[in-house]
């Protein structure tokens, strides 16, 4: 029987449809960013370029409205509330990130004109921050999940050489003139 969502499971799987979309405007900006750097300083390909990218700057934050709400879940659902260092980690990975989105909003909400911009420097500062923060736990938390692989590597490497001897010596015992050495 599958599990019941609630409301904050099912707005976190409606934001998430929507991912697809953010990252084509990403491409947008940044190839829009790229465009206007080599472009002849004062130009008007340049102007048009440095708007576009504003533009889509702005609309990117339009679109991440509420996207905090998928760190929240995240959090919530965290496999270990224990106080281990990993899962202290994980939830200042979600916590930066959260922070960083929740404050996105305002800062839309500011370049809009819908509230004012007294504190528009401040707030992308604590936002920089936060996302520095989510960021730099997420690249431990990734390491750490890299090293874990390799280790599961290394030791699926030694059983498959322990069993290809077992199966070399299975195969010598019973004379078997099978040539393992071009599997090896």
């Amino acid at each position: 029987m599958a599990k019941q969502q609630d409301t904050l499971d099912r707005t976190v799987a409606f934001l998430q449809k929507r991912e697809g979309i953010d990252k084509t405007l990403k491409i947008v900006r940044y190839t829009s960013r790229l465009i206007a750097a080599v472009s002849p300083p004062g130009s008007d390909q340049r102007k048009r370029f440095e708007a576009l990218q504003s533009s889509v700057g702005t609309s990117r934050k339009a679109y991440r409205l509420g996207k905090f709400l998928q760190d929240v879940n995240s959090a919530r659902k965290m496999k270990a509330w224990t106080s281990s260092s990993l899962a202290l980690l994980e939830l200042v990975a979600y916590a930066g990130e959260g922070t960083y989105y929740f404050l996105d909003q305002f800062l839309w909400l500011m370049k809009a004109g819908f509230i004012p911009k007294h504190n528009e420097s401040s707030v992308s500062k604590v936002s920089a921050w936060a996302e520095v923060v989510g960021y730099a736990a997420n690249i431990i938390l990734s390491l750490n999940k890299y090293q874990q692989l390799v280790h599961q590597e290394q030791a699926l490497a030694r059983k498959i050489d322990s069993l290809w001897k077992v199966i070399k010596q299975s195969a010598h015992v019973q004379g078997c003139a099978c040539s393992f050495a071009r599997f090896a």
